[in-house]
């Protein structure tokens, strides 16, 4: 089997009630080259059946990792860790993707081949109402001088990036002193590293 392009990193946990609808937008892409690599971190509410039985239903390219709870670093890590693309287009258990998000993100990868990491927009969306949009970036030269003072500029669920460039700086730290900015701390290492691209 041709290794995928593209890597789908879910990291889940007790979302068998909502993950279906997360796995539509992934299936729905009109970018057809990745795979799904949902980490079920120590779920209780069989979460992981859901998923399995999701991705043989529709004959969706991937797998379902189980593993103790070890929070969203550690799932995030073992889902990079496990992915067979090139790239990691990472997906929080409860947020939803455009159709056309995996085409417009890797045409800006085509464009800009200097590119590690290619970042959008968000909308903030609830009951089906956009809230607002929430905007990322912008780019700087100095990357991580901008993130250290400025703030984080990235989102997760907006974001695809080298597999190789985040494997090279150890993935996200899973100490436990970082949970919940884990994000933010692994954007600034990367900066170091990688070279970012913000869609507009």
């Amino acid at each position: 089997m041709a290794e995928p392009t593209v890597s789908v990193v879910i990291p889940a946990y007790n979302a068998a009630s909502f993950i279906e609808k997360t796995l539509d937008t992934v299936r729905a892409q009109t970018y057809r080259d990745w795979e799904v690599v949902l980490v079920d971190d120590g779920s209780t509410d069989g979460t992981a059946d859901v998923v399995e039985k999701y991705l043989a239903k529709h004959g969706m390219p991937g797998r379902c990792i189980r593993q103790p709870n070890g929070k969203i670093a550690a799932a995030r890590n073992a889902g990079m860790k496990a992915a067979r693309g090139r790239y990691i287009a990472l997906l929080d258990h409860d947020d939803l993707w455009r159709p056309e998000k995996l085409e417009t993100v890797m045409a800006e990868f085509e464009k800009h081949p200097e590119a590690d990491l290619v970042c959008h927009n968000e909308d903030i969306v609830k009951d089906g109402t956009i809230l607002r949009t929430s905007e990322n970036g912008p780019y700087c030269e100095k990357m991580y001088e901008r993130l250290l003072w400025v703030g984080n500029a990235l989102s997760p669920s907006a974001t695809v990036f080298k597999k190789e460039k985040a494997l090279a700086i150890g993935g996200m730290r899973e100490n436990a002193e970082f949970n919940t900015v884990e994000d933010y701390d692994f954007w600034m290492r990367l900066s170091k590293v990688a070279r970012y691209q913000f869609l507009r």
